[in-house]
C-alpha cells in the first residue's frame, strides 16, 4: 500500500531507525556508560558533547556541568580527576541539593558549584539583586513534577531569598505536561 509516495515498509523502516537513535541517544544523555575509576575525560566529551560550563574543584578535580532535559530541567555534574579519569556522574538538580543552600553564607561561586550554570539569570542593578531561575523536575514523578528554583543574590554574591514553586508554564490547563 502506498500512501503519498511512502510505502508501509519504509515507514517501518523509517520507525525502527528512529527508534534506535533515540536509545542510543538516551544511553549516552546522562552519562550513565561512562564507568568512574576508569572512563576518561576524553570518553565524557565524544559521549556527552562539550560541557555548558567546566569548573576548578578542591584537590586538582574539574567538574564539567551538561544541562539536559526538555528547558534544561536536569544538570549532570561530571567530576574529573587531575588524572584526566572520571571520579564520578551526578544529577545536580536535586532537592537534596536545594537543601544544602544557606541563606546568609552561600555565595554566587557555590550555588553555581552545587547545582551548575542557571538557566536564566535576571540582574536588576537598581535594587542591587540578581536572580537565577532553574528549571527542574522534583518528587517520584520525575517528568511532570516541573518546578522552577530562584535564588536572590545581593550585590555581595551572598544567597539572600529563594522560592521553589510549580511551573505552571509547563503545562496546560488540563494538566498535561507541555515541555515534556
Amino acid at each position: 500500500m502506498e500512501t503519498a509516495g511512502f510505502s508501509t515498509s519504509f515507514r517501518a523502516w523509517a520507525v525502527m531507525v528512529l527508534a534506535a537513535a533515540l536509545t542510543y541517544g538516551c544511553a549516552t544523555y546522562s552519562g550513565s556508560n561512562l564507568v568512574a575509576g576508569k572512563s576518561t575525560a576524553a570518553e565524557v566529551e565524544s559521549t556527552m558533547g562539550a560541557p555548558a560550563e567546566r569548573m576548578d574543584a578542591a584537590g586538582g578535580e574539574k567538574v564539567w556541568f551538561y544541562p539536559r532535559g526538555p528547558a534544561g530541567r536536569q544538570t549532570f555534574a561530571v567530576r574529573i580527576g587531575p588524572d584526566g579519569v572520571v571520579r564520578g556522574v551526578e544529577q545536580r538538580l536535586t532537592e537534596a541539593n536545594i537543601a544544602k543552600l544557606a541563606f546568609g553564607n552561600t555565595t554566587e561561586k557555590d550555588a553555581r558549584a552545587l547545582l551548575g550554570p542557571p538557566n536564566l539569570v535576571y540582574n536588576y542593578p537598581r535594587i542591587k539583586r540578581s536572580f537565577w531561575e532553574y528549571k527542574m523536575t522534583a518528587g517520584e514523578n520525575q517528568t511532570s513534577n516541573l518546578k522552577i528554583l530562584a535564588l536572590e543574590f545581593s550585590a555581595d554574591g551572598i544567597l539572600r531569598g529563594s522560592t521553589f514553586q510549580d511551573d505552571v508554564a509547563g503545562f496546560d490547563l488540563g494538566g498535561a505536561c507541555l515541555t515534556c
